[in-house]
């Protein structure tokens, strides 16, 4: 492009942004072990490459489906689908919008089209158990749940947050871990 009234040609390429699916909840995962971690870090980049490698997908889709397997939500979907880089893309896709299951699924064997399909039903429902939590408080602080009769009820999110604000941006974002039951009741249970 060509800048008028300027002796100089100014060329103002647009270059898309990489595509990296980059999940720090996944990879905390691994915990302290560095060989677990390693095992984590190749997953992420065989679905980075994966998903660069796919024809089935426009630009802008593969940038859809590199952020949702980015979201902490994707965590459990990374962690089952070790060794099958295309589930994860397939699960993604799925759950950005970018394609149906039929279309996601097209082309791998029966056993991955099933194991997308229960990831897919299994995030779905968390999202809908996600829809119905509020941000509550107690003596330790703010935490996501869900609402009884008016007063806060059920915890949901493993963390307490000192301030509302904080806690209010974890369940905009999804950024939160949901507990694991041990803890004074249920967890996420579905």
């Amino acid at each position: 492009m060509s800048v008028t009234g300027s002796s100089e040609n100014v060329n103002t390429e647009i270059v898309a942004a990489p595509i990296v699916v980059k999940n720090d909840e996944f990879l905390s995962g691994a915990g302290r072990s560095e060989i677990i971690k390693h095992g984590y870090e190749r997953q992420l980049e065989a679905v980075t490459e994966s998903l660069r490698g796919s024809d089935a997908f426009s630009p802008e889709q593969k940038q859809a489906i590199a952020g949702e397997l980015s979201k902490p939500q994707s965590s459990a979907a990374l962690l089952q689908t070790i060794g099958r880089p295309e589930c994860a893309v397939a699960f993604a896709a799925v759950r950005c919008g970018a394609a149906d299951l039929e279309q996601a699924t097209c082309g791998l064997p029966t056993s991955d089209a099933r194991i997308v399909e229960g990831l897919v039903d299994r995030a779905n429902e968390i999202d809908e158990v996600s829809a119905e939590l509020k941000v509550c408080s107690s003596e330790k602080g703010y935490y996501l749940g869900k609402m009884g009769d008016g007063e806060p009820g059920e915890r949901h999110s493993a963390e307490y947050w000192k301030d509302k604000a904080e806690a209010d941006k974890a369940l905009e974002t999804g950024q939160f871990r949901y507990r694991n039951g041990n803890e004074h009741g249920p967890g996420l249970e579905l």
